[in-house]
């Protein structure tokens, strides 16, 4: 049985943290043996690993503070457990298990890229410091085809790259005509009335802002429209939510639910799914599961967005309240439910994604140990050949 170890940097709620989890349970059933080591204290979704047999071990690193006894600790813990193969998640866990695999023996160490650069300064310093670094694993997987560009221009020369795009769980996330009736109900919509929804946590890569400027224009040609909006930050009691809704003028047109967990309800109750992000997505989550659910999607052309969304919806530049609005006023006027539907199940079905990491990981493991050495650094990039 193949012993597999996930170390990723946070447990929290977030997309890396949710693909993950899917991946674990998928490889799971293929008879992989796997532990998740995670570098801060256990969050949300350690429970839902824990529930699916597949035990968690923290680092307990504090967040901002560097710990060199978490070195220490995650090379006790792999000396223990002596994985055949190590797979990071996000920069620090790439940092750290880089530094860990060599002292253990582990023999295979893989990166699992899951956004396109971040403009920020610390983030960049690690990402130089990982450029150098990057020919010491076997390969490096990227969740879009902009991520590794991205990458690249930054430095990035691994030894393979592989694309894997995260898959979704189209039996989960389906359409639903009756969570669809109850919930626009108990937000008190008119009959008739367009919901425009966005799932997302409320912090800058997400620029909530240029969604709520949209959400202003779009409600001044439809003033029966509502707007949903789920996700860290965006409770009902937050100030900081509450105060940028102030200053657009929308008190009592946006719902702000906060954190949930009946994500396909929210996106059925929806007409239009949106995302408004600035920067830093690959293949973002939001986007496959409301495709899913039938629901037409608007977003930035932001990670892999543009080849995400395809017909079944639009793409418009990050920033642009004007043309989010527009975007939104075309999409809500056209009949794109069954194909958003169709799209999702013939092209990021969780089943094909999980396959083509099974794929990948067998290839690798019955390949020769690449023994973490820093070959020449003369070779040629490669394009993200795409699983």
């Amino acid at each position: 049985m193949t012993r597999l170890c996930h170390l990723i940097t946070s447990l929290d709620v977030g997309g890396a943290e949710q693909a993950l989890l899917r991946l674990c349970r998928g490889l799971a059933a293929r008879g992989y043996r796997q532990e998740v080591i995670v570098m801060l204290p256990p969050g949300a979704i350690a429970a839902a690993l824990a529930d699916a047999a597949i035990p968690v071990h923290s680092l307990g690193i504090r967040r901002g503070w560097p710990d060199p006894r978490g070195l220490w600790r995650l090379v006790r813990r792999l000396r223990r457990s002596r994985p055949d193969l190590m797979m990071t998640w996000m920069y620090h866990a790439d940092l750290l298990g880089t530094l860990a695999t060599p002292v253990c023996g582990v023999p295979h160490l893989v990166w699992n890229l899951r956004n396109t650069a971040i403009p920020d300064r610390r983030a960049r310093v690690l990402v130089r410091i990982l450029a150098r670094l990057s020919r010491v694993p076997d390969l490096v997987i990227a969740n879009s085809v902009a991520g590794q560009a991205d990458h690249q221009a930054f430095g990035y020369r691994p030894r393979r790259w592989v694309c894997i795009r995260n898959g979704v769980d189209t039996e989960r996330f389906r359409p639903a005509d009756e969570p669809r009736a109850v919930l626009r109900q108990r937000l008190g919509l008119p009959p008739g009335g367009r919901l425009i929804g966005m799932i997302a946590r409320f912090e800058p890569q997400k620029d909530h802002a240029t969604f709520l400027a949209a959400a202003r224009r779009f409600r001044a040609l439809d003033p029966e429209a509502h707007f949903l909006l789920a996700g860290k930050g965006t409770e009902p009691d937050s100030r900081p939510f509450q105060a940028v809704l102030r200053e657009h003028g929308l008190e009592g047109a946006v719902h702000g639910l906060g954190v949930r967990t009946d994500l396909r309800d929210l996106y059925n109750a929806c007409d239009l799914a949106s995302l408004s992000s600035a920067y830093g997505e690959g293949t973002p989550n939001v986007v496959l599961e409301a495709l899913a659910c039938g629901v037409p999607v608007v977003a930035t052309d932001v990670g892999d967005c543009r080849a995400i969304i395809g017909p079944c919806g639009e793409v418009v530049a990050p920033r642009d309240p004007a043309a989010l609005c527009a975007a939104w006023r075309r999409v809500l006027s056209e009949q794109l439910g069954a194909a958003a539907r169709a799209r999702a199940v013939a092209m990021f079905r969780d089943g094909a994604t999980t396959g083509a990491y099974d794929d990948l990981l067998r290839n690798l493991l019955a390949a020769p140990s690449a023994g973490h050495d820093h070959p020449p650094r003369d070779q040629t990039p490669v394009a993200c050949e795409e699983t």
